[in-house]
């Protein structure tokens, strides 16, 4: 019974302690179901686009090209260093088979969507993490120290081990004899490794850089190097030059999927993926949580006129994209102008591949260039920033121009 005018003091308990994780992996269990949960139509998203696009792209191949003789003169379009560097090394060009074709004209396309997709998702659930304060918000529970980072990794390669198996399943489901299953699985396992590849260096991006933007521009920075490095390797030598082992694309490539399968290769991924771990480590404990090993540079103490607009904002947030989709397409159509203008010769140097082309009253290489310029203007769709896609339309335009 209270009496009145006094208030009866709370009952207090006895003091307890804020639990502490036990182990540094404490709750990894509960945020990878979290990181799952919360990927689940993403992941799902990549794993259906990339086993439906394997499926579709080698069905097309198999129906469009039913003769010895086409696969022959398709296999004749390798000798163009455009070709190459677009493409892959040039295995079993001389004897070339529907597998060769699959191995040497898609493998690239299929590493580099898995490459992208592992550092999106690798950066998204570190560096953004930390960035928006959520992480943060997670230690102060009783969760490990590596909790948070061993869930992430384990939920990007899930991500990949899933892409990977897509991939498998997407070439095998054809039914093409050529297409062995050893080499299907080694396939989807160089899939499914070089997007961990990709995915430990946008973990090491994450630890240099505060934000996540710069960091996944970091990753994909990296992405443009390997593709570079892979490309200029193979226009040195059909088969792969010893530049072409520097690009993690290279290393499932040299498997030499459906010609002459070898395991060897995927080791380097393996080991590259655990370096690359270890110093993502050693430099998580070498910051403070929130920062990153290279300090923010400040910023000018008053803003530009041009950003008071709204317009000067968004080219401001966006020239770095615009940078690296202008210079990326611009060579993209070099190489294509370079090709297009190769046509006519080796149309003349091989007459099989001409009589199978079948082109008679038609300007091969204007017809060429006008599908190639079709392709390149998608990309300042894909940036969607008006201003900034005269530039990107522009430059593509100029290179095959001038090619």
């Amino acid at each position: 019974m209270t009496v009145l005018g006094r208030r009866r003091s709370p009952r207090v308990g006895p003091a307890h302690a804020t639990p502490r994780a036990g182990s540094p992996f404490t709750g990894t269990g509960a945020l990878l179901r979290l990181n799952l949960r919360l990927d689940r139509v993403r992941i799902l998203l990549w794993t259906a686009g990339v086993g439906l696009g394997v499926y579709g792209s080698v069905y097309s191949l198999d129906q469009a090209f039913t003769t010895e003789e086409a696969i022959q003169a398709r296999g004749a379009l390798l000798t163009n260093p455009a070709t190459i560097m677009m493409t892959g090394p040039a295995f079993a060009a001389d004897d070339y088979t529907f597998g060769a074709m699959v191995a040497n004209e898609l493998s690239l396309y299929v590493f580099l969507t898995a490459a992208i997709m592992a550092i999106l998702l690798a950066v998204r659930h570190t560096r953004a993490e930390e960035e928006s304060g959520r992480l943060e918000m997670i230690r102060a529970l009783p969760i490990g120290r590596f909790a948070p980072a061993a869930a992430a990794v384990t939920a990007v390669a899930l991500a990949c081990v899933l892409v990977g198996g897509a991939t498998t399943l997407g070439l095998v489901s054809v039914g093409q004899e050529d297409l062995d299953l050893d080499s299907s699985l080694a396939f989807g396992a160089g899939t499914a490794l070089t997007g961990l590849v990709f995915a430990a260096l946008a973990t090491v991006a994450a630890q240099v850089t505060e934000h996540a933007r710069s960091a996944t521009g970091m990753a994909m920075a990296g992405v443009a190097v390997a593709y570079l490095l892979r490309g200029v390797g193979d226009v040195l030598e059909n088969t792969g030059s010893w530049l072409s082992w520097f690009s993690p694309f290279a290393w499932p490539q040299q498997t030499r999927l459906f010609v002459d399968l070898r395991w060897w290769p995927l080791a380097v991924s393996l080991a590259v993926i655990v370096v690359l771990f270890a110093v993502a480590i050693i430099g998580s404990h070498r910051r403070d949580l929130g920062a990153g090993l290279r300090p923010a540079r400040r910023g000018p103490a008053t803003a530009a006129r041009a950003l008071h607009s709204t317009a000067g904002l968004a080219g401001r947030l966006q020239r770095g994209s615009a940078l690296a989709w202008g210079v990326g397409v611009f060579f993209f159509a070099i190489a294509m102008g370079s090709l297009a203008n190769s046509l006519d010769g080796m149309l003349e140097e091989n007459p099989a591949l001409a009589e199978w082309i079948a082109v008679d009253g038609t300007d091969l290489t204007a017809e060429f260039a006008a599908v190639i310029l079709s392709f390149v203007m998608i990309a300042p769709l894909i940036l969607g920033h008006w201003g900034l896609d005269l530039l990107l339309l522009g430059l593509p335009t100029l290179a095959i121009a001038l090619s």
